[in-house]
């Protein structure tokens, strides 16, 4: 993502960076607090053109997962929302539950407790299939935003220079 978000970088991350170790790949669920009254993802599309620049995603910072699946949301569904960046994702979940903001993309495995207590409540997976572990929740795609599939992928990388 850093090719996409910064101007020059002192390295190639193609070429001078080798991932060694697949640490986690999963999709991400887009969620609301249980008292929202989104209950689906098209309400949540709905009232952002209602009311442009009025509804937020909160996400574990800029230009992360979570930040660019919000993003990326908005450009499929041709929508205005203000993106509130946090220091991590349990701050912006811990604000979600609050009510400070309106939604956000997370980890389903950070999602689950949450959801499963009742807190949260989710509107779709950003798979092109539904997971065994929610198999009632629909995905983006078939929510109506197709183009909004994300996995996240974090492989621990070594630089090429110190590979033996």
């Amino acid at each position: 993502m850093n090719q996409a978000l910064f101007k020059k970088l002192s390295f190639d991350p193609i070429n001078d960076l080798v991932p060694i170790l697949l640490i986690e790949r999963g999709p991400l669920i887009l969620m609301v607090r249980s008292e929202s009254p989104f209950k689906t993802v098209k309400d949540v599309a709905a009232a952002a053109k209602a009311a442009p620049g009025k509804l937020s995603y909160g996400s574990g910072g800029v230009g992360g997962t979570h930040h660019l699946s919000g993003a990326l949301f908005e450009h499929v569904a041709a929508i205005d929302m203000i993106h509130v960046p946090y220091k991590s994702g349990g701050a912006a979940a811990t604000d979600l539950m609050g009510g400070q903001v309106d939604m956000m993309f997370e980890q389903m495995y950070a999602a689950m407790p949450s959801i499963k207590s009742g807190r949260l409540r989710p509107l779709a997976i950003t798979s092109k299939a539904r997971s065994p572990l929610f198999p009632d929740l629909p995905t983006m795609g078939e929510a109506g935003f197709n183009g909004v599939e994300v996995l996240k992928r974090w492989a621990r990388p070594v630089s090429t220079a110190s590979r033996c």
